[in-house]
């Protein structure tokens, strides 16, 4: 059972690793969430965020599954949805309208 404690213990700075969103953790799961006020600035935003979690990974040698990694965008009209892509390194992410995180829906 130590091996949770020591993971979260290694990870417990993840969050200084971004400048301007909240990181949410549970388990191995790791969550951002970015606001912006335009499709446009949150599109910005959330590749300039994507960009410093990622070169955190690497450099505390952790691999984030980019074939799992997908995004939603909540409270825009489907047209600003629309405009909003997001990718890590050359692998375009998936929009989604609903994930599962740790066998629920949300």
């Amino acid at each position: 059972m130590l091996g949770p404690l020591l993971f979260l213990l290694y990870v417990n700075d993840i969050g200084h690793s971004i400048s301007c969103s909240t990181v949410k953790l549970f388990a191995d799961d790791t969550n951002l969430f970015i606001y912006g006020k335009s499709a446009e600035d949150l599109q910005a935003r959330a590749m300039h965020e994507i960009t410093l979690l990622s070169e955190w990974f690497i450099a505390n040698k952790l691999s984030l599954s980019i074939n799992k990694s997908c995004y939603t965008v909540f409270g825009a009209s489907s047209e600003a949805k629309s405009r909003i892509n997001l990718n890590i390194g050359n692998t375009v992410l998936q929009q989604v309208e609903f994930s599962k995180y740790l066998g629920g829906l949300y």
